[in-house]
């Protein structure tokens, strides 16, 4: 089952994202993601330049569309087995765990998964790296992209 995009592709919003509460606390981190983030000296602006990338992939003709960052193996997990199933994808990389926190954030955000990878399939959130394994195993992606 598809998870649904808490916002809008459209252009006319203010922001290019919405927080997913007025608390902002619907996404748990780990230490090391707020060490991440403490080291981070991104401004809103590349926030919203990311979150950009990250719409124009998904509302382009791209079917799958993964976003993810530099050394987390389920990044690429969810690539190989894409590619091992014969399913194209593109790759949206946001940096790593010590690089662009911010951007990764407001992309869970705006996406409503608070994970990554983020894998899109026809512009809705379907989930991680462990969705979209099983997608692939039970024929419900093939069936999605048909």
């Amino acid at each position: 089952m598809a998870h649904k995009c808490k916002a809008s592709l459209s252009a006319s919003s203010s922001k290019l994202y919405k927080e997913a509460n007025a608390k902002g606390d619907n996404f748990k981190d780990s230490p090391l993601s707020r060490f991440g983030n403490w080291l981070s000296t991104n401004t809103t602006e590349k926030n919203d330049a990311a979150l950009k990338e990250v719409k124009e992939a998904v509302a382009t003709q791209n079917s799958i569309v993964i976003v993810g960052m530099q050394y987390n193996p389920f990044c690429s997990k969810a690539v190989s087995v894409l590619k091992k199933a014969n399913f194209e994808a593109k790759y949206v990389g946001i940096g790593g765990y010590f690089s662009k926190y911010s951007e990764r954030q407001a992309v869970k955000v705006w996406s409503g998964w608070p994970l990554i990878p983020i894998v899109f399939v026809k512009g809705e959130v379907v989930g991680g790296f462990t969705e979209i394994n099983n997608m692939i195993k039970s024929g419900e992606l093939a069936n999605l992209l048909k």
